[in-house]
């Protein structure tokens, strides 16, 4: 994936992404052009010069973008060759207002996006099994809350069949749980059709977790663009967020008799983690869960994935990880990276204006996975924290 955004006083902005990342999120502060940048690559800003490549070597130019009834013609550009006669990319976008059609009920609107629908189009009882609005078929628009209409809509986009799927906060209305398995649904279904999946949200938990790549947006140009890993590390090192989110990976271990919990465990590099749930890996969304329909069955080992914010992360100098001395169940060795405070964007300086700051920041490390703890600087100084030293990252159930 690629492009370059030009939109006079609002974006100037370009990035470049591998191809195999399938589901790219977008995050930065409020007013810094995330929905400007979706809007001008969906064709919705017409002033915009926007060139994009979705898909690499084999890619289709855009031609329409659409969202509810209206059709807007995008200036893009493929790095395809120019002889191939190339069928046109088709581009949905849902915003946080979900722009459902009011003059019909649901299956109405459905039925709409069935009329027009392409090639990657999903059957409406899966959107709508798959959406959690399978009770709502026969509703009336103007009954619907603002979290069920914004399941409709992202349900309305699927049934269109868009080769980029584009969502806009579109589903901030919905609590964490509900989120997270519409989310669970929609990336899996968006692997198997090989559909983009572009995602603004103010949630960085749930684009750490669900997202392949990122983009952080500033001032309406990409400070940054890349994995996650790498994208959240220079997020965090800026000191532009408080509470920065690092992803742990590793193997799920199956359930068994001999542990009767109901948690999921997790082995990252011979260490057990305990989780509530996890997210499965990139390479691994294609695999079958016998609770979603139409996803084919794949008996490879499944690697998972949870997310933790600095704030939950307490560092242990005692190092002795499987001593089973407190309830927090756990316990990650790492070593020490850098310590930096985000108030001053100052590495290893605890003073600003001849006043102790409180809290800092702790980057750790776990082979190549990176860990964040949010620690008091009165902490730093009675652990003797610095770079090199080897601790125990401890946080709860996830």
């Amino acid at each position: 994936m690629e492009f370059n955004i030009s939109l006079v006083n609002r974006i100037s902005a370009k990035a470049v992404l591998p191809d195999s990342m399938q589901v790219v999120g977008i995050t930065g502060p409020s007013g810094a052009g995330k929905s400007s940048l979706l809007r001008a690559l969906a064709g919705f800003e017409p002033e915009a010069t926007v060139s994009v490549n979705w898909f690499g070597e084999g890619a289709k130019s855009i031609a329409t973008a659409k969202a509810g009834s209206a059709t807007k013609r995008v200036n893009a550009i493929s790095a395809c060759n120019a002889k191939n006669a190339l069928a046109p990319v088709r581009v949905g976008l849902v915003f946080q207002q979900p722009m459902l059609f009011p003059h019909v009920n649901v299956k109405g609107n459905l039925a709409l996006a069935q009329r027009h629908a392409g090639s990657k189009a999903l059957a409406v009882e899966h959107a709508l099994a798959g959406c959690e609005c399978e009770h709502l078929l026969h509703k009336s628009i103007d009954s619907l809350s603002g979290g069920e209409a914004q399941r409709v809509a992202l349900a309305r986009a699927l049934v269109n069949g868009p080769d980029v799927l584009m969502l806009d906060e579109s589903l901030s209305a919905l609590d964490a749980t509900l989120r997270s398995k519409i989310l669970r649904f929609l990336v899996k279904t968006c692997g198997r059709l090989n559909i983009k999946l572009i995602m603004v949200s103010h949630d960085v938990q749930d684009l750490a977790l669900f997202c392949d790549g990122l983009i952080s947006v500033e001032d309406g140009a990409v400070d940054a663009a890349g994995s996650v890993a790498y994208v959240m590390a220079k997020i965090a090192s800026q000191g532009s967020v408080e509470n920065p989110c690092a992803i742990l990976e590793g193997e799920i271990i199956p359930h068994s008799d001999d542990f009767p919990h109901p948690f999921t465990r997790l082995n990252v590099s011979g260490n057990i983690l305990y989780a509530k749930a996890t997210v499965q890996s990139d390479n691994e969304r294609n695999t079958n869960n016998n609770t979603e329909q139409g996803l084919d069955s794949n008996p490879r080992q499944a690697r998972g994935k949870i997310a933790v914010f600095a704030s939950e992360v307490s560092i242990d100098t005692n190092t002795q990880v499987n001593v089973p001395s407190s309830s927090i169940l756990n316990a990650l060795p790492c070593e020490v990276v850098k310590i930096y405070y985000p108030e001053t964007l100052q590495y290893n300086n605890p003073q600003s204006n001849s006043q102790q700051l409180q809290t800092a920041i702790v980057m750790l490390s776990h082979g190549a996975q990176t860990l964040y703890a949010r620690v008091s600087t009165l902490s730093i100084e009675r652990l003797k924290l610095e770079p090199g030293l080897s601790v125990v990252a401890r946080f709860k159930l996830q």
